[in-house]
């Protein structure tokens, strides 16, 4: 990661949040909210690109969803919900920040905290527990909900708050993927449903 990105993730605060690098953590019992600046791949010596990632991970769903060890410090590629922050925000387009010095650094923070603190953390706030992250999740209409690893996440999620014929026939569906069928028949063994 180039100088100035790590200067930003140095100066941010997020109220509630620890920091590690550049990824944000908030434990709120059986859920972790994670903020994580993206670096640009194409960064160079003179400019360097960000977009900030947001998700909310379970370690339960994870569990479920692998069946291996959970992640001690998740990241937002571990997550049940992950957006980038231009879902947070009335353009659609994806969000990319660009700096070539430290004066875009000082200039860029006031925006980060105002986009926290106005769309993100009022978010974050409605998600406290499974039912509370189920009724965000089971709503999604993007390419995400298609994913196979999505419904097989989200049919654990819906185990776990009790709607297992839901999950189960998720998990059912995900079966015929060539890719994740396998998981999905795992999921089930594990879990003693019949596959």
């Amino acid at each position: 990661m180039g100088q100035l990105i790590k200067l930003l993730a140095k100066s941010i605060k997020f109220d509630g949040f620890k920091k590690e690098n550049q990824i944000w953590r908030k434990n709120i019992g059986i859920l972790t909210q994670i903020i994580e600046i993206q670096s640009s791949k194409y960064n160079s010596e003179v400019r360097e690109s960000f977009t900030i990632n947001i998700g909310i991970f379970s370690a339960k769903v994870h569990e479920m969803t692998w069946v291996k060890d959970v992640p001690v410090k998740p990241k937002e590629i571990d997550c049940i919900f992950r957006k980038r922050v231009s879902y947070f925000l009335d353009n659609q387009g994806d969000k990319w920040w660009m700096l070539q010095n430290e004066q875009d650094v000082e200039m860029l923070i006031p925006e980060i905290i105002g986009i926290f603190e106005k769309s993100i953390q009022p978010f974050f706030s409605k998600i406290d527990n499974y039912d509370s992250l189920y009724l965000i999740l089971k709503d999604l209409d993007d390419a995400d909900a298609n994913y196979p690893l999505f419904k097989i996440q989200l049919a654990c999620l819906s185990i776990l708050i009790g709607k297992q014929s839901n999950g189960t026939a998720m998990l059912e569906d995900v079966k015929k993927d060539p890719v994740w069928g396998e998981n999905a028949v795992k999921v089930l063994n594990n879990l003693g449903l019949p596959s």
